[in-house]
């Protein structure tokens, strides 16, 4: 022990701040200790139980927040990985060869809307 507190201050400083205590303990009547007994207060095991429901409580709250965060940076890495992946994957999409265009808004012909060809466009076959 006398070797580790010449290398460690920290040991030094919290041995010195106990020194005093065995001349304090020794003024003391052993008999006078015991006849004196300390009892806990009536509310003692009310504010320990507090003290643990609230450390329980901030733990529970910590955790959520990190499982939302993680469930984010999934779900952000899982998008970023479908733009980088899908366009390689899925093959060149073409525009149709007769572009179609709503004719007027509410024009209706036997209950469907009234479509009509793109300028240019030839007509469907099936009109």
């Amino acid at each position: 022990m006398e070797r580790h507190l010449a290398t460690c201050r920290r040991c030094r400083a919290e041995l010195a701040e106990l020194a005093p205590l065995p001349g304090l303990l020794g003024r003391l009547d052993a008999a006078e200790v015991r006849s004196q007994a300390l009892t806990p207060g009536p509310d003692l095991l009310a504010r320990t139980l507090a003290a643990v429901r609230a450390a329980q409580a901030a733990e529970h709250r910590r955790l959520r927040r990190w499982r939302v965060g993680a469930a984010a940076a999934a779900a952000a890495a899982l998008v970023a990985t479908a733009a980088a992946v899908v366009p390689a994957v899925l093959p060149d999409v073409t525009t149709p060869a007769v572009p179609f265009t709503v004719a007027a808004a509410g024009a209706r012909r036997r209950g469907r809307a009234a479509w009509s060809p793109a300028a240019g466009a030839r007509p469907c076959a099936s009109s």
